[in-house]
């Protein structure tokens, strides 16, 4: 049977376990890579539907494993999660890849605006922390998000992690501290890079960083993001806090990670050139 016409039969018989059974020993696979649906956010919008619980996206078996397909850890943070890998732009996969990854299509729309996707990556986010056991035991009290660059701000651009965070808060019933973490001044890690100093960016970044909260001591925060490439933005945004209130504890949690031989470990990336070249 063709790759093509095997999916088509799986997804048309999603509920019967040989079905699933026979997938899962006869391909290889990394996370929703294999995930070749499509599925439109912007007609559930025009429709108001919502139906983001039922929709085929969030199939567990397409999350990201963690433990098995990701490469890091981000101190101080306790314990981080994501649902999806994003491929990059500038990837040598990403043109043979984009138009088969429904993800990375919906985060680079998202990106460019389209307010709807948001959704997508939210309830991705509130799927992965239901079934990771770890996140099951944190009692969180606040939601923080990653800011918006001020002249971001400025021109109004459309502030994404702002929106994770409103949807994360209102579905898990957690209180969203808007405008906790702001930037003081413009700061762009690719200005920094073509002006040569890449290594004065996250020294710069902490100190542009202002932090305006409650009493976050014994306290648990979720600091969201909306998708990393090296972590070092979200490391350095949990240090701010952890170093005003180091009795804190912080979890964190990204809408999607870019897929780098970086950030995956080696039989991951051997996985994902098989899945897509």
């Amino acid at each position: 049977m063709s790759g093509i016409g095997f999916y088509k039969l799986w997804y048309e018989n999603a509920k019967e376990n040989l079905i699933v059974k026979e997938r899962r020993i006869g391909f290889e696979k990394i996370s929703e890579l294999d995930l070749k649906i499509d599925v439109d956010c912007y007609e559930c919008f025009k429709n108001n539907t919502f139906n983001c619980e039922n929709c085929s996206i969030f199939d567990s078996d397409f999350f990201i494993r963690w433990d098995d397909e990701i490469q890091w850890s981000i101190a101080p943070i306790k314990e981080l999660i994501s649902p999806f890998w994003i491929v990059p732009r500038q990837s040598h996969w990403y043109y043979n890849a984009i138009s088969e990854h429904s993800i990375s299509g919906m985060f680079y729309r998202l990106k460019s605006g389209n307010k709807c996707y948001a959704r997508v990556f939210a309830f991705g986010i509130l799927k992965a922390l239901s079934k990771n056991s770890r996140f099951k035991k944190a009692q969180l009290d606040y939601i923080i998000g990653i800011p918006l660059s001020p002249e971001k701000i400025n021109d109004n651009e459309f502030d994404r992690v702002s929106e994770l965070c409103k949807i994360c808060s209102r579905e898990m019933n957690i209180c969203y501290l808007k405008n906790a973490l702001s930037l003081s001044e413009p700061i762009s890690r690719r200005d920094y890079k073509l002006a040569g100093k890449s290594k004065n960016f996250l020294l710069d970044y902490y100190k542009f960083l202002q932090l305006k909260t409650p009493e976050l001591n014994n306290k648990t925060i979720l600091l969201i993001d909306d998708v990393v490439t090296d972590g070092e933005t979200l490391r350095t945004a949990s240090y701010k806090i952890n170093d005003c209130y180091p009795e804190s504890k912080i979890y964190a949690a990204i809408g999607g990670i870019m897929a780098t031989k970086n950030n995956m470990k080696f039989k991951e990336i051997q996985k994902f050139k098989n899945n897509i070249e």
